[in-house]
C-alpha cells in the first residue's frame, strides 16, 4: 500500500503558533497527539515528520519547517524521497475566503491568493493537488496579513477544538474517498 503524505501549512516558531495561519499545524499535531505519534526533524527535508499507520493505509504527516511562503520547497523533497504520487498528497491550509468553521476538500484548484499553496503549484508544476482549506474568515477592516498572523479570538478558540477533530478526520478519509465536499461546523 502506497505511504499518503498529509502535509499541513504554518509558520514554525512560537511565536506562530496560535496564528490563524498555522491552522494546517495544528491539524498535523492533533493527528499526531490522537495516535500518539512523535513528529522527528529532519533537516535533509526541511520538516517535521511522523508515521502513522492506520486500518486504511499509512500516512506520512508533515509539517514544513520553511516559511508557509517557501512550503513548495519542503513538499518536493518530501514527494521525491518518498516517491509518491500527487493522488498520495493532501495540503491542509488556512483559507481567509472561507468563514470561520467551514472545511472545503478539493481535489484541484489556484492558490487562491494562499502564497503556501501557491509555492507548493509552482514547485510541483501543477494545480492538480488535493487540498483541506479551512475558514479562518476574513475582516472587512483589517489588514489580511496581520489578520492571519493573529491567533485566534476566545470565541474561535472554543470552536476550534471540534474544527480540528472534523479536520483531522477528513484528512484521514480523503484517501478512501476522494469526494469533494464543504462541511460547515456551528
Amino acid at each position: 500500500m502506497p505511504l499518503k503524505i498529509i502535509a499541513g501549512l504554518g509558520n514554525p516558531g512560537k511565536k506562530y503558533s496560535e496564528n490563524r495561519h498555522n491552522i494546517g499545524f495544528k491539524v498535523i499535531d492533533r493527528l499526531a497527539r490522537d495516535y500518539h505519534i512523535k513528529l522527528k526533524r529532519s533537516i535533509r527535508l526541511k520538516s517535521w515528520l511522523g508515521e502513522l499507520k492506520t486500518a486504511s493505509g499509512c500516512f506520512l504527516l508533515v509539517k514544513p519547517k520553511t516559511y508557509m511562503n517557501n512550503s513548495g520547497f519542503c513538499l518536493e523533497k518530501v514527494m521525491a524521497k518518498h516517491r509518491a504520487g500527487l493522488r498520495d498528497l493532501l495540503i491542509i491550509y488556512d483559507d481567509a475566503d472561507l468563514n470561520f468553521g467551514v472545511l472545503r476538500v478539493k481535489k484541484s484548484g489556484s492558490a487562491g491568493g494562499q502564497r503556501g499553496m501557491e509555492s507548493i503549484i509552482n514547485m510541483l508544476g501543477t494545480k492538480e493537488i488535493s487540498r483541506l482549506r479551512i475558514g479562518v474568515g476574513k475582516p472587512a477592516e483589517r489588514d489580511l496579513a496581520d489578520y492571519i498572523l493573529s491567533d485566534f479570538s476566545q470565541e474561535e478558540k472554543g470552536k476550534l477544538k471540534t474544527i480540528l477533530d472534523k479536520a483531522a478526520e477528513v484528512s484521514l478519509e480523503w484517501f478512501k474517498d476522494k469526494e469533494e465536499k464543504t462541511i460547515r461546523i456551528d
